[in-house]
């Protein structure tokens, strides 16, 4: 219905921890929380907005550990 061909839609069975994530406000841990990107460095994929959020973050206050896991044009 968004106009994709049928060739180019992929079934990706994931599985959640709805106990884990289901709660709001409920970690199971303590200490920040943990982001990951992971895909390529490239503009198309703009691991810029990622850097951009852990400012947003760190400005608020936010505990949080973001990672970066990848390679590319963009990696200096």
């Amino acid at each position: 219905y968004m106009g994709a061909q049928p060739s180019r839609i992929l079934k990706l069975p994931y599985s959640i921890d709805n106990d884990r994530f289901g709660a709001p406000g409920r970690r199971p841990h303590s200490g920040p929380v943990v982001v990951l990107f992971a895909a390529k460095l490239t503009a198309r994929k703009d691991p810029h907005t990622f850097v951009e959020a852990a400012r947003l973050l760190q400005g608020r206050c936010v505990p949080v550990t973001m990672l970066m896991a990848g390679s590319g044009e963009l990696e200096t």
